[in-house]
């Protein structure tokens, strides 16, 4: 049952987790420059 749960979401979950790392790393870039 929990994997049905956690199927539907890890889509949504990964896109969020790369948004944020690239903006992290857009940010560190900036830092850098």
């Amino acid at each position: 049952m929990v994997a049905e749960k956690r199927s539907l979401p890890t889509d949504l979950l990964e896109s969020v987790i790369l948004f944020q790392t690239d903006i992290k790393y857009r940010r560190s870039l900036m830092d850098i420059n």
